[in-house]
Formats: C-alpha cells, sequence, structure tokens
C-alpha cells in the first residue's frame, strides 16, 4: 500500500485510542485509500462548521451504507425472481439450444403460451441461462407482451429499479454518495436511491418482503 501520512491526507480525522487509528489503517489497506478519502471528504462538506470527523462517524458511515447495499442485493433478487416466474408461466419459445449459456435469447422468438403446451416443461426457462438475461431484457420482455399490467405491476416500476438501483448495488462502491463529495449532489442521489426503492417495494411479491422493505425506506430517509 502507498504510504500516507493521515495528519497530511485525514487532517480532520480524530480518534479516541491508537487501536481506532489502526483500525482505520487496517480497514483503509483492504476497502481502498481513495474510497475512504472520498468518504472523508463527503463527510467534511456534509459538515462544514465541524472542525473535526470522528473516526466512528467516519467508520458507520461505511457501515450504514454497506448495511443496505446487502439488504437491497436480496431484494432485488427477489423481485428479479418473481419477474422471471412470469415470464416463464406466461410465455414460452420453441427453440432448445444445446449450450444456453454460449447463446444470447431473442425475444423475437419468444411466444405466449399456448392450451396445447406441455405444463410440465418449459424451453424458456433454460433460456435464462443465456449471455443476455438480465433484468434490462426482462424489461423489454414485460414490455413486449404487456406482462406488467397483466399483473398489476408498473411498467415503469421496473425501469425505475434497473436504472436506479441493480447497477449501483451490484457494483462495489459506495451507494448513497455514489462518486460524489458534495452536499448538493449527494441529496440528489439520496433521492434517487429513494425513488428506486419505492419502485421494489412496489415490485416485491409478499407483503412480508414489503414490510422488511419499508422499514428499510424508512432508514434511507433518515
Amino acid at each position: 500500500m502507498i504510504p500516507v501520512n493521515i495528519k497530511d491526507m485525514f487532517s480532520m480525522m480524530t480518534f479516541e485510542n491508537t487501536e481506532e487509528e489502526q483500525m482505520f489503517l487496517q480497514y483503509m489497506h483492504t476497502r481502498g485509500i481513495y474510497l475512504y478519502k472520498q468518504v472523508y471528504n463527503a463527510l467534511v462538506n456534509w459538515m462544514p462548521q465541524c472542525d473535526e470527523i470522528k473516526y466512528k462517524m467516519f467508520s458507520n458511515l461505511i457501515r450504514y451504507d454497506k448495511s443496505i447495499r446487502d439488504k437491497l442485493y436480496i431484494y432485488l433478487a427477489a423481485a428479479e425472481e418473481y419477474l422471471r416466474n412470469i415470464i416463464f408461466d406466461e410465455l414460452e419459445i420453441d427453440d432448445s439450444a444445446k449450450n444456453i449459456t454460449n447463446v444470447k435469447l431473442d425475444i423475437e422468438k419468444i411466444r405466449i403460451r399456448a392450451i396445447e403446451d406441455d405444463g410440465d416443461k418449459s424451453n424458456l426457462y433454460y433460456y435464462s441461462y443465456a449471455k443476455n438475461f438480465d433484468l434490462g431484457l426482462i424489461e423489454k420482455i414485460f414490455k413486449k407482451f404487456g406482462l406488467a399490467e397483466k399483473y398489476n405491476l408498473k411498467q415503469e416500476d421496473i425501469t425505475e429499479i434497473r436504472k436506479l438501483l441493480r447497477n449501483k448495488v451490484m457494483h462495489h462502491n459506495m451507494l448513497l454518495l455514489s462518486c460524489f463529495t458534495e452536499r448538493t449532489t449527494i441529496e440528489k442521489e439520496i433521492k434517487s436511491i429513494e425513488r428506486g426503492i419505492e419502485a421494489l417495494y412496489r415490485i416485491l411479491p409478499t407483503n412480508e418482503l414489503k414490510k422488511v422493505q419499508r422499514k428499510m425506506e424508512i432508514l434511507v430517509e433518515d
């Protein structure tokens, strides 16, 4: 790791004891010096009248952000699984590739399931292993076949969770800060995350999941 002069690079950072300072150095080595610098700068800009940044406050922000990302990952997976299952129940494809992991699904070949289709079989299910079967493709399939309306969902909610949440959650970056350090841009980013969470809430398939999701939404608002 590049030698760092903490007093120069994090001049307002304060530690209660040497143990905290050692933890700071240890975790900075694994999480990244530039991530630490971004979080530090964001806190400095968020509290311009403050003359110190306590390590505990700094550490809590990083852990809080990771906690939200971890929870959103679970709920995004649940929502995506629900949308996929709707597709498998409603649609079918006649092709059956030998090695589906090496091909891309052509949505023009997908059709609505017919009464005569074997209910115990789904070629389309196996195409969920195709190279391009992601939330973006799911969004297009829902739009093409009007599945959102049929299941009392909103097509724009699927778009919102793809645009505002999925990529941000899947990447190992700060969620609430994104790439920003200025307070005004961070506030806009948090509002964007909140809109994505609201869309995800409406997509989630069970009341139990929705209740937990709502609790997390309240945490972000706080």
